[in-house]
């Protein structure tokens, strides 16, 4: 623990200094500055690595329940919520467990990262996503199971309605090569996505979820759009919903 706490003070002086003083210390609490710091400090080191910086850091912030509340709630701000730059499941779950673990948190925080990390299990990279039926342009019924393995798939969650599904499509579609994307439709109509199928990127597979993959737990789908790069094995890759994720995913291997 010594070298793990030794590496970050370098990165974030601050946040370790505030997170480690004692409950009575009239050190200043924890800015939100120093705490991105640390989540950049964090962000390349091995899984492994950085588990143990973010349980040593919020256990020791223990005795000092305003910078444990602070650490907690930025974590989702900058970790789980879908429109943050910096979301990252992988490294939000240390901070979802130190919640379920302390005396400081109640019954209904405890339960609700416990669903948040139930949501981050859930068609998790390394995992072959859940199995569902959808609907091609031509009447066509199919399976995700059907495609995916042969080669790379992007799963392209959408709403045709959603304006910044758009944006994505075109910050994405040039950028991404000749990566299959199946793009499914969700929270809309069949005939709205009949009437703006033909509005997708070139080469896109267009389809209809038959399933109802919300519904049915399948996918806990929190923004659009959701995105799910598969590996030629048909497993998960990555999941994210900021293009630039998977931008500099397919710039080393897509």
């Amino acid at each position: 623990m010594k070298r793990i706490l030794s590496l970050l003070s370098a990165f974030c002086p601050a946040l370790m200094a505030c997170a480690l003083s004692p409950a009575d210390a009239t050190t200043d609490s924890v800015t939100e500055q120093a705490f991105v710091a640390f989540l950049d400090g964090i962000a390349d080191m091995p899984q492994a690595q950085a588990v143990q910086a973010v349980d040593s850091v919020m256990q020791a912030a223990q005795a000092r329940p305003g910078n444990f509340y602070n650490m907690a709630y930025w974590a989702d701000a900058h970790l789980y919520e879908p429109v943050s730059d910096r979301a990252d499941e992988r490294l939000y779950e240390p901070f979802a467990r130190a919640v379920i673990a302390s005396a400081l948190t109640g019954l209904g925080e405890k339960a609700a990262a416990e669903w948040k990390l139930g949501a981050i299990a859930l068609n998790a990279p390394g995992e072959r996503p859940c199995d569902f039926s959808f609907r091609l342009a031509d009447g066509t019924v199919a399976r995700l199971g059907d495609i995916a393995g042969a080669e790379p798939v992007l799963l392209f969650f959408y709403d045709p309605d959603c304006h910044h599904c758009r944006v994505v499509m075109r910050e994405i579609k040039d950028s991404i090569g000749g990566l299959k994307v199946l793009a499914v439709c969700v929270d809309s109509t069949q005939e709205r996505w009949l009437e703006t199928s033909g509005g997708l990127p070139e080469g896109w597979i267009s389809a209809y979820d038959l399933t109802d993959v919300q519904a049915e737990d399948l996918y806990i789908i929190r923004a659009l759009p959701a995105m799910y790069l598969l590996d030629g094995e048909g497993k998960v890759k990555l999941k994210t919903y900021n293009p630039k994720q998977l931008l500099n995913e397919c710039a080393t291997d897509c």
